[in-house]
């Protein structure tokens, strides 16, 4: 049985109340990481990665849930910092934007976007795609900036996203690859999202030339196992799982909102040639706060061995 994360998150609600109390009351357990982000640097060798793609950077910014609770300031530094790397990609792995519908969300609700202060309903959802593709859109890199949907660009309109995301020069990638005239052995992949949309491998997809290496964009990393039957990859990188969010003393996380236990944060390697790569994300939902949790910036370098 698929539980959303709101179900565990509004089940949790209590617990985050409760272990506060059950820890003398002393806050040094539950340590607000909301705005303390990391920005997170990981080496990827392999003997498939081929000599020419030696020292490729990208960098990787999933589940930003932009709105009222994620301050504008936060992406515009994230841009900045990104811009200063001079990264060859950039790659976006969905869940844009969060809207704050639920009783509890706006019962606790914390506003530090100004801007979008009143964001609680679905009429904001495309000003809210326009403020951050805007934002997002002056990332540069010597590729471009490509994308894949989430589950909730799904929820709240594959569409608009899709649009806004154009209009500022970013690809998105609904299930598709693409070349590179400036990079010819590297490949990318990007696949709709596993819960709400429709992800399929096209019959090109596979197989894979040795020669190149494949970097697939999935936003939920429990499409992976079957995915990896039919489409040949060496790097997945994900999201989706916000690396808990909630991190509580003794008890760990709330939940990572998917049924295989290998992706629920960081590197996973699957035989000599496969890496997965699960990104706690930026954002949050339902309870705006990550505790114990820091929000990530990931970055990346390819390594031929």
């Amino acid at each position: 049985m698929k539980i959303s994360r709101r179900t565990f998150m509004l089940a949790g609600a209590g617990a985050v109340v409760a272990t506060g109390a059950s820890v003398a009351g002393s806050p040094r357990f539950l340590k607000d990481t909301t705005a303390d982000f990391e920005y997170v640097s990981t080496t990827i060798s392999s003997p498939a990665i081929p000599r020419s793609l030696n020292g490729f950077q990208f960098g990787f910014l999933t589940d930003i849930h932009y709105g009222a609770t994620f301050a504008r300031e936060w992406i515009v530094d994230i841009v900045t910092a990104l811009n200063r790397e001079k990264l060859d990609l950039i790659l976006l792995g969905g869940d844009y934007l969060w809207i704050p519908e639920s009783t509890l969300s706006r019962t606790v609700l914390e506003v530090r976007n100004r801007e979008f202060a009143r964001a609680t309903s679905l009429s904001f959802v495309r000003p809210l795609y326009h403020a951050l593709a805007q934002e997002v859109g002056l990332l540069r890199s010597r590729l471009g900036t490509f994308a894949i949907l989430g589950n909730h660009d799904r929820w709240l309109s594959a569409g608009v996203c899709a649009s806004e995301l154009k209009q500022q020069g970013i690809t998105l990638l609904v299930n598709q690859g693409i070349r590179f005239e400036q990079a010819p052995a590297l490949e990318l992949f990007g696949v709709d999202d596993y819960w709400n949309g429709i992800p399929r491998i096209p019959e090109p997809y596979t197989t894979i030339d040795d020669s190149v290496y494949r970097i697939f964009l999935c936003h939920n990393p429990d499409f992976l196992d079957g995915a990896s039957k039919i489409l040949p990859y060496h790097l997945a990188a994900c999201g989706h799982t916000h690396g808990g969010q909630i991190q509580l003393p003794v008890l760990g996380a709330l939940t990572y909102n998917i049924s295989d236990s290998r992706y629920q944060t960081g590197l996973h390697q699957n035989g000599d040639l496969q890496h997965v790569y699960t990104s706690r994300g930026l954002g949050h939902v339902e309870i705006p706060f990550r505790i114990n949790c820091r929000p990530e910036v990931s970055l990346f370098e390819l390594r031929s061995i």
